[in-house]
């Protein structure tokens, strides 16, 4: 039995020991006897009611529904934290692990006081608690403190912020920070202080006074007076107050209430008084006057008179009444009356966009931008940049001052050498026509060239220069002498044909046939032929080839020779031929040449 108490107290000890050596918050507490305690595993928590909790007493707490082994300390406004609860106060929250306010809190002491959001209405406690440039005071009369600006500052029209008093010329957001300063004065929209409509920044009194309304109220200074276009005249001697009154030639307008400028130069104050008098005008400050005069503004010139601004126009072909409304250099304003318009000045021309004035070509090959600006030089246009004639129809003017048509033809007046288009053709400047050029000639209706030489080809006898030569007809026409003449050796003159014995300068001209030839100015034969049946024939000894009795030629007695039946020279009868000697002897002659013979043979042989 006793052994059984024992196993079953072991039993318990271990069961303990094991189930309790961790207790979490909310766990039973641990026993004594098992050595854990609460605080072991979860530092800070106690046994609280058998349940691990932590100590609150002394400042711990626990995140609901959070970790259970971890008790979180109270902290103070500043002090570092983890979960909400730990930061302890009213209205206070754990932003990024440091205790603080929340949104629409501030600070105070150790505690989280409401912000003021409306001046001198809700109730404070501190000045932490008021919008900036404000405090918590004394609501005067009750025993409440509110929020209050302090000095120089005034309440917006929210109520929920202190803005700065401003004056005049300072910067603005409401017109309580500049009437709280000057009453007269408010946050234009330039956001800066400026005195209200009548009224105008005294710099001597440094404050919005009342501007005059009409001439003859009080001034102390010409500002009362501006803006009716009035000046400050002051008493003499001077004293602080003096009248406005109406300067120069201006004269007050009720309707308008200031005095009216009638032209540009008039003195004036502001625009409203120039444009409502000289339209378009407005008015500043004039170096040379020494004063505000009416004047024209920027873009904008007088007319002729001065009592209107007219606008400056950067285009052309817009009405105009003045030249200096047109600001296009080399631009006018012309025009029948009525219709004057900006165009452009002579020898000029407006480019295709109509802004500008082109000069005008003065020569053909000019640079332009557009065919007017070639207008001047007759006849030509623009192309490609260019002031040129057109090809197909026209050439320039030996001058370059304009273009002249091509001349096609024999009939139309020209008067410039290169104006005939045809082919080897030029202008004759004295009879003012298309001329064949030189070598050439008109052949029906256009210059074809003369032949150089007898043999050139040719389709007309105009071709053959040469006189007493002709193109005959035929399949292959040259240029050929006329009947009963021939052409020189040169081929450049046609010679008449010369009979036997006639007087000649070439022998092509001799119409002997045969070896005929101009010997010394005169048709005969050549040397070895002799004239026989008006014919120049080879001249024949004895026993030689023949075809008349005028070929035989003897050494001697030339006319006892002539052509036998056979075709040979022989001698006639009765005389002997001695075809060595080619001479025809008669019977005598023939005795003594044979004694004569002897005689030799006898010396040679004694020799």
């Amino acid at each position: 039995m006793k052994v059984v108490k024992r196993f079953l107290l072991l039993s318990l000890c271990l069961y303990n020991l094991v189930n309790f050596s961790e207790a979490l918050l909310g766990d039973p507490c641990p026993t004594p006897e098992t050595g854990v305690f609460c605080s072991t595993t979860v530092p800070n928590s106690i046994c609280e009611e058998n349940k691990c909790e932590c100590d609150v007493d002394n400042g711990f707490i626990e995140e609901e529904g959070g970790t259970r082994d971890v008790c979180f300390k109270k902290t103070v406004i500043g002090d570092d934290c983890k979960i909400g609860p730990q930061c302890d106060y009213n209205d206070a929250v754990c932003r990024d692990e440091i205790c603080g306010c929340r949104t629409g809190f501030v600070v105070f002491g150790n505690t989280c006081k409401q912000k003021i959001t409306t001046i001198e209405k809700d109730q404070c406690e501190s000045n932490v608690q008021c919008p900036e440039n404000s405090r918590c005071v004394q609501n005067s009369g009750t025993p409440s403190m509110w929020c209050k600006c302090v000095n120089n500052f005034v309440a917006n029209g929210n109520g929920d912020a202190c803005l700065r008093v401003t004056a005049v010329s300072g910067d603005c957001v409401e017109d309580i920070q500049c009437s709280r300063s000057d009453p007269n004065s408010a946050c234009a929209e330039n956001k800066k202080c400026t005195c209200k409509n009548i009224y105008f920044y005294s710099s001597a009194l440094k404050r919005c006074e009342r501007k005059a309304v009409a001439p003859d109220m009080f001034c102390a200074s010409q500002e009362y007076c501006d803006d009716i276009n009035a000046v400050c005249e002051l008493p003499t001697p001077p004293s602080i107050r003096g009248l406005c009154k109406c300067k120069g030639d201006t004269n007050f307008d009720v309707t308008k209430s200031f005095c009216v400028p009638n032209s540009l130069n008039d003195g004036c104050f502001n625009n409203d008084q120039c444009s409502s008098s000289v339209p378009n005008s407005v008015c500043r400050f004039n170096n040379g006057l020494r004063e505000n005069v009416c004047t024209c503004p920027e873009n904008f010139v007088p007319n002729s008179d001065s009592t209107r601004c007219l606008p400056v126009f950067n285009a052309l072909n817009v009405d105009c009444l003045v030249k200096s409304q047109c600001n296009i250099d080399n631009s006018a304003c012309r025009g029948p009356l009525g219709q004057t318009k900006c165009v452009c000045d002579l020898g000029f021309v407006q480019n295709l966009a109509g802004i500008s004035c082109l000069k005008g070509a003065s020569f053909i090959n000019d640079v332009c931008e557009v065919s007017g600006q070639c207008a001047v030089l007759s006849g030509s246009a623009c192309t490609s940049g260019r002031c040129l004639c057109p090809v197909a129809t026209h050439i320039p003017k030996t001058d370059l001052t304009g273009c002249i048509p091509k001349v096609n033809d024999f009939v139309t007046d020209c008067n410039q050498l290169n104006q005939c288009t045809q082919a080897n053709t030029y202008c004759d400047i004295l009879s003012n026509r298309c001329t064949c050029s030189a070598k050439h000639v008109l052949v029906g209706t256009s210059c074809v060239k003369v032949a150089d030489k007898l043999g050139d080809s040719c389709s007309s006898n105009a071709q053959c220069p040469f006189e007493n030569a002709v193109c005959p007809a035929g399949a292959t026409r040259v240029c050929s002498c006329s009947a009963n003449f021939v052409a020189n050796a040169a081929k450049d003159k046609c010679l008449p044909t010369v009979a036997f014995g006639g007087t000649c300068t070439e022998g092509v001209q001799c119409t002997t046939s045969g070896e005929a030839d101009c010997i010394e100015g005169s048709c005969s034969c050549k040397k070895d032929f002799v004239l026989a049946a008006d014919s120049c024939l080879a001249k024949r000894r004895l026993g030689d080839d023949c075809t008349n009795d005028a070929q035989c030629q003897l050494a001697e007695n030339l006319d006892r020779a002539f052509c036998s039946t056979n075709g040979k020279c022989d001698c006639k009868s009765p005389f002997t031929a001695i075809v060595l000697e080619n001479k025809c002897n008669s019977g005598v002659q023939n005795t003594l040449a044979t004694a004569i013979m002897a005689i030799a043979l006898l010396f040679v042989k004694l020799a």
